[in-house]
C-alpha cells in the first residue's frame, strides 16, 4: 500500500495505544525489629525469608503465574506494536485481531486471583511451618483474603491520541521515532538469536524460522510507519523462503541463516540493504562457504517481473501466515492490498520478461544490469525493490588462472 505521503499526524490517526494495567501483590510486608534475633545465638533472617527491609508472608513461587501472565500480555502487544507513551502503539486495524488474545490473558489472570485467594490461608500456614523461628511474627502480619484480593488488578485501556492545537511538535517526534525503535528491535532480536543459538553451532532446528516469522509479522503490522519497512520485510522473506521446510538447517542452509541474522543484527548492513546500496542476496551469499554449495542445483533463468496488486498466492512459507491479510483503511488513491504477499514459487504478474545472460565487467552489479535492461525497455529503472537476487554469470577476458572457477547461475526475482 502506498504510504509515502503519510505525515506524522496521519500516522498518529492510525495508531491505537494499549496501556496494560496490572498490579501484583508482592507477598511481602515490612521487616520489623522483632524479626531480628539478637544476642547470644542471634542471626539474621535468611535471604529467602527477608530481603531489602521486607519479609515474605508466603512462598513467592505462588505468585510466579501472575508475573508470567502479565509478561505474556505485554509480549503479545509487542509482537505487533511498539512501546509508546507508556503503552504500546498498535495499528487500529489490528485491534480486532489482538483484543481477544489480550482478553484471554486478563481472564486467566483473574482466574488465578480466585485460585490464590481460595488457597492463601493454607499458603500462610505452610510458610509459617517452613520458618518456625518467625512463626509468631508471621501470624501477626498475615493478611486477610480480602486484603490479598485488593492488591491485584488486571486489565488494559485502549486510547487514541489527539494532540492539542499548537502542541504537536513533540508528539510528532515521538511518532517519527517509532521507525527507529522498530529497526532497533529487529537488530536486538537477530543479535540475540545469533549469539545464543547460531554462533558456535554447525546446525539449527526449524525453530529458527519462528524467529524470522516474528520479525516479518512485526514488520508487516507496522508497515504504515515507513515505506522502507515493507521493502525490508520482502527482502527477509526472499532469503527465508530458500530455507528447507523440514529437517535441521545444515551446510549452506545453516550459513544462509547465519548470514541473514548477521546482516539484520548490524545497523550499517541493514541500512545498506534498505537504501539499495547493497543487495541482501549477495551479502547473504558472501557468508556461505563455496564448499557447502557444491550440491546445490544450478538454475539459469533470470526473471524480471513488474508489480501487480498484491494477492494471497505463494504465501505458504510459514504456517499461520497464509490466512493473514491487511484490512488497513483505504484512503483516496490507495489500492486495497495485502502487504504480506510476497510471491514464492509461482508469482502473479502482468508481464514476465526473460533477461538473457550477458557478458559484463566483473565490477558490474546485478542491480546495475537490470536498471540498464529496464531502461532499454522503456521502464522506470530508478524505482524497484530487490526481493531475491544471486550473481549473474560473469566472464572475464583474461582469467586469473588457467582453470577459472565456474560461477553458478542462480535465479533472481525483482519486483518493480
Amino acid at each position: 500500500m502506498e504510504n509515502t505521503k503519510l505525515t506524522s499526524l496521519d500516522k498518529l490517526q492510525r495508531i491505537a495505544v494499549i496501556t496494560p494495567q496490572f498490579r501484583i501483590w508482592t507477598g511481602e510486608t515490612v521487616l520489623k525489629a522483632t524479626d531480628f534475633i539478637i544476642g547470644e545465638g542471634g542471626e539474621l533472617p535468611d535471604s529467602e525469608f527477608a530481603s531489602l527491609g521486607r519479609k515474605a508472608l508466603i512462598d513467592k513461587q505462588h505468585l510466579n503465574v501472575f508475573r508470567n501472565l502479565r509478561d505474556n500480555f505485554r509480549k503479545e502487544c509487542g509482537s505487533i506494536g511498539l512501546p509508546f507513551l507508556g503503552g504500546f502503539a498498535v495499528e487500529l486495524s489490528k485491534l480486532d485481531e489482538l483484543k481477544p488474545m489480550l482478553d484471554d490473558y486478563v481472564q486467566q489472570f483473574k482466574t488465578e486471583i480466585d485460585n490464590l485467594c481460595a488457597n492463601v490461608e493454607r499458603y500462610f500456614e505452610d510458610w509459617r511451618e517452613k520458618n518456625p523461628k518467625y512463626a509468631q511474627n508471621l501470624l501477626t502480619d498475615r493478611k486477610s483474603v480480602e486484603d490479598v484480593r485488593s492488591r491485584f488488578k488486571a486489565g488494559y485501556v485502549v486510547n487514541k491520541v489527539t494532540p492539542l492545537e499548537g502542541e504537536t511538535e513533540s508528539l510528532e517526534r515521538e511518532v517519527e521515532g517509532l521507525y527507529g525503535v522498530l529497526l532497533e528491535g529487529i537488530r536486538e532480536e537477530a543479535a540475540k538469536y545469533l549469539s545464543t543459538s547460531i554462533t558456535g553451532s554447525e546446525e539449527v532446528t526449524q525453530k529458527a524460522k519462528a524467529v524470522i516469522f516474528r520479525m516479518m509479522k512485526k514488520l508487516h503490522s507496522l508497515e504504515f510507519l515507513n515505506p522502507e519497512i515493507r521493502s525490508l520485510r520482502r527482502m527477509i522473506h526472499s532469503e527465508a523462503k530458500l530455507l528447507p521446510s523440514k529437517g535441521k538447517l545444515r551446510g549452506s542452509d545453516y550459513w544462509r541463516l547465519f548470514g541473514l541474522m548477521t546482516i539484520l543484527s548490524s545497523q550499517k548492513l541493514t541500512e545498506d540493504i534498505i537504501s539499495g546500496k547493497s543487495n541482501i542476496s549477495s551479502l547473504v551469499g558472501s557468508y556461505i562457504p563455496e564448499s557447502t554449495q557444491s550440491n546445490q542445483p544450478e538454475k539459469s533463468e533470470v526473471l524480471v517481473q513488474e508489480t501487480t496488486p498484491d494477492t494471497d498466492e505463494g504465501m505458504s512459507l510459514f504456517e499461520g501466515l497464509d490466512n493473514q491479510s491487511s484490512q488497513a483503511e483505504v484512503t483516496e488513491k490507495e489500492e486495497v492490498s495485502n502487504p504480506m504477499d510476497i510471491p514464492l514459487e509461482s508469482a502473479v504478474a502482468e508481464e514476465t520478461s526473460e533477461v538473457t545472460k550477458q557478458e559484463v565487467k566483473p565490477e558490474a552489479s546485478v542491480a546495475d544490469l537490470l536498471r540498464e535492461e529496464i531502461a532499454k525497455r522503456g521502464g522506470d529503472a530508478d524505482h524497484f525493490v530487490v526481493v531475491s537476487a544471486e550473481p549473474l554469470t560473469q566472464k572475464s577476458l583474461e582469467p586469473a588462472s588457467p582453470k577459472p572457477e565456474k560461477v553458478k547461475e542462480e535465479p533472481a526475482t525483482f519486483w518493480f
